[in-house]
């Protein structure tokens, strides 16, 4: 092979090669060590600074005097750690507040009445796992912890707002990790709320001082989280990759200040690298503040110091309502000290809130007692907030939380559903006690119907414990009806289901199912037909789908699993779709799929797919995607049956989802066109010549005489119709107006008498291509120079 050389100044080479890559690559195997959660014995205040040094780029001015507590192991040694958010020549520097032998802050923090809570979570799989939540005194860092059973505790990442309360992304009872419930946390008492239910995951959050709530998600993208329904609003790109095909997202976290609502980020992308950031709160995009080596859990904004010429905190703070009123007094006696001891001197300014908004302020005394009386805007949860300040400073705030009003009423008892001709009658017992050992006011209800992810309002606001709904007409599905009870001003948060029923005619494609939810399989007829007592299951998960359970089954799989009826239409084309993989990658099941008139096996005479084993499996995260023609040949229903017919004995799980029926082309339309080919334009013109061979029967087999025309489809769009040409026959067209370098899928659609044949369609990487990395690389030291060899570039692309 010939050699070319040139001379390169070894400055230069030592730029055009950055170190810093290598160092990403070399750094991207050193996963942060994941620890076993174990039982906090006591924590030791000791003193000691980490300084690490990087560069610092163009940064924001920041109020550098924020400090910020975080979890984190440092020089081998676990503990809190405060730092700040310094800018200086790129530093940060970490402050050990309290030794530990191991992590204790990676599923959500809070602090309250001078103690620190954390939680850490070790999740081994749907419903099972290990729950510790610690308690510290921030004034000497001992503390402990316990063991719960309680997975909703556990967060995956929390936020604290300015008036004490936590926000976060939680885990639900059963552990999930397929959908998260958004809420609040008070660890004091192990008490969780739900306003809202995601699929994303957030890895950063924090509220701001007018309790509006946002989150980093894996997608690298801030949202704005709606603290009453849970939706989420894209806000923008932070310009971080926190996800690849290796993995992600990597543990971090973030915390909102409220003085002045910054975003603070401690960031780990992709391949690992590490960051202090800030992230602007209107377009998501984020700042670097410093590099760091250190991951970091459970970060959180420092309470500030109180100052100890400032005002003690209040006493004796009450909150006084009678029954349900929403009108009552607050009570509590101004401090007569400052934090020091000392006695207080003139007046004393006070600030009395209650869910972050102001309800009076006032001067006094020091040591009156004040009462003053308010009115609440409604029924609910109210945490009161009382401050005392003079020139000295502001005292540390006294905090009460209280139900006030109309209490939240329980479930609603004994739901069912029953269907009669069509009219489904649902009814429930009310329920007699309140979630908060309170008064319920006069009881109404809503209820809704719920078929897979969609949801309908049946009834709202009634009185009467009973209701009927009219499916007469419905879709053929599995339906579930959810009540809830409301106390006079006060819904009830938690939904009572009934039992599913299946209602309605044979489905009518097109129609798409996904095996989601406790009732996924009610809709399907399940088949051991070697009565091994192993045959097709689903946990609900969204994202499992249904599985064939053939473990230790030493026998032949023959389990079936049928779809209800589907009505379908002689003079069309049906197309199935279905995703299926196997659970573990060895050992591997196999599956064939019939169809017929009927839903007992001998009825599914038509084959579908011949037995197959999937390419995929869930270990590599990847799904077959499966497709085949249906053309019936009368009008009628007819079922399609899974058969997992696994031979060998040594098998595990089969999986299937995202089943899929969709009328397409009319049988007597066009087959599709044959041998479609995409040939790129040479020397990387943005030009193709497209060729195929006319079709020469209909889909339904029958001879064809003519066509009348075809449509070119590129990348979704259609870009030319072609006018008709003998049957069997080759045809070419150039696609002159490519419109950048890169792969592009065409799709040929034969046309007959205005309607649409079936689809052919092939892609090929048009325009530039990028060359093959440069083999046969050798350098030679000149001193000053390095003179560098390679082999010539190849002419085709790689």
């Amino acid at each position: 092979m010939k050699k070319v050389f040139t001379s390169i100044i070894l400055l230069v080479l030592s730029l055009s090669i950055p170190p810093t890559s290598m160092a990403q690559k070399a750094h991207k195997l050193m996963k942060p060590n994941r620890t076993q959660t174990e039982q906090l014995t006591s924590i030791t205040p000791v003193k000691e600074s980490i300084v690490l040094k990087t560069p610092n780029r163009g940064l924001r001015t920041i109020d550098s005097s924020v400090i910020l507590w975080g979890n984190a192991t440092i020089n081998k040694m676990w503990g809190y750690y405060s730092f700040q958010p310094k800018n200086t020549a790129g530093t940060i520097s970490f402050t050990q507040l309290g030794s530990q032998t191991h992590r204790i802050a990676r599923n959500g923090v809070q602090i309250a009445d001078g103690k620190l809570y954390t939680v850490d979570f070790e999740r081994y799989g749907p419903s099972n796992g290990d729950l510790t939540l610690y308690t510290y005194d921030i004034s000497t860092w001992k503390g402990n912890g316990q063991k719960y059973n309680d997975f909703s505790l556990a967060a995956i990442e929390t936020a604290q707002a300015k008036d004490g309360t936590v926000y976060g992304e939680f885990y639900n009872s059963s552990a999930s990790n397929k959908q998260y419930e958004l809420g609040t946390v008070d660890y004091r008492t192990r008490t969780r709320t739900t306003f809202g239910t995601t699929t994303r995951r957030y890895v950063a959050m924090g509220i701001t001082s007018d309790n509006k709530l946002y989150g980093i998600a894996s997608d690298g993208i801030l949202y704005k989280i709606s603290i009453t329904d849970g939706s989420e609003t894209s806000i923008g790109s932070t310009g971080l990759i926190l996800t690849d095909e290796d993995g992600g997202p990597y543990q971090q976290t973030g915390e909102i200040d409220p003085k002045d609502n910054t975003f603070y980020w401690y960031a780990q992308d992709k391949d690992y690298n590490t960051a202090l950031y800030v992230v602007n709160l209107a377009t998501g995009a984020a700042t670097k503040i410093a590099d760091s080596e250190i991951t970091m859990y459970g970060m959180i904004i420092a309470p500030t110091p109180a100052n100890i010429n400032a005002p003690a905190v209040v006493s004796n703070l009450s909150a006084v309502f009678s029954g349900t009123s929403l009108n009552g007094v607050i009570n509590f006696i101004l401090p007569n000290k400052t934090v020091k001891g000392d006695a207080l001197n003139g007046n004393v300014d006070y600030v009395v809130t209650a869910n972050g908004k102001q309800l009076f302020n006032g001067t006094e005394q020091p040591g009156s007692s004040i009462s003053k009386s308010v009115q609440l805007p409604c029924s609910g949860e109210y945490n009161f907030n009382v401050t005392v300040s003079n020139a000295k400073g502001e005292s540390p705030m006294a905090t009460l939380k209280q139900w006030i009003g109309f209490d939240e009423p329980e479930r609603v008892g004994n739901p069912t559903a029953k269907l009669e001709n069509g009219i489904v009658t649902i009814k429930w017992s009310a329920p007699t006690t309140g979630t908060h050992q309170g008064t319920l006011g006069a009881l109404t209800y809503d209820v809704i119907r719920i078929q897979g992810r969609d949801t309908t309002n049946v009834a709202t606001g009634i009185t009467n414990t009973i209701c009927t709904d009219d499916l007469s007409g419905a879709e053929h599905a599995s339906y579930t009806y959810a009540i809830r009870a409301i106390s006079g001003d006060v819904k009830g948060l938690r939904w009572t289901n009934t039992t599913p029923i299946i209602a309605g005619s044979a489905i009518e494609p097109d129609w798409n199912y996904k095996f989601e939810g406790q009732s996924a399989l009610s809709m399907f007829k399940i088949i051991d037909a070697n009565n091994d007592k192993a045959t097709w299951w689903c946990n609900g998960f969204p994202g499992y789908g249904a599985m064939s359970h053939q473990t230790n089954v030493k026998k032949n799989s023959d389990d079936w699993l049928i779809t209800p009826a589907i009505h379908l239409s002689s003079d069309r084309v049906y197309t199935v779709a279905f995703k299926v993989r196997n659970v573990m990658a060895e050992p591997k099941n196999t599956l064939e799929v019939k169809w017929g008139k009927g839903n007992n096996v001998e009825q599914l005479s038509n084959v579908l797919l011949e037995t197959f084993t999937p390419e995929f499996s869930e270990t590599n995260g990847q799904w077959q995607v499966c497709t085949a023609d249906i053309i019936p040949d009368a009008t009628g229903n007819v079922y399609i049956g899974f058969h997992d017919n696994t031979s060998v004995t040594d098998k595990y799980q089969i999986a299937i989802d995202s089943i899929t029926v969709t009328k397409t082309a009319y049988a007597t339309a066009p087959d599709s066109v044959k041998s479609l080919t995409i040939t790129p334009a040479p020397k990387g013109a943005l030009q193709a010549t497209i060729s195929f061979i006319t079709p020469k029967v209909r889909i339904n087999g029958s001879a064809l005489a003519r066509i009348d025309s075809f449509v070119v489809n590129r990348d979704g769009i259609n870009i030319a119709r072609i006018n008709a040409a003998a049957i069997g026959t080759r045809m070419e067209w150039i696609d002159q107006n490519v419109p950048t370098n890169g792969f592009h899928t065409y799709t040929i659609i034969p046309y007959l008498d205005g309607h649409p044949g079936r689809k052919s369609t092939n892609k090929n990487l048009i325009g530039i291509d990028r060359p093959h990395n440069p083999t046969g690389i050798t350098f030679t030291d000149q001193g000053t120079t390095l003179k560098a060899f390679w082999n010539v570039f190849q002419t085709v692309g790689a």
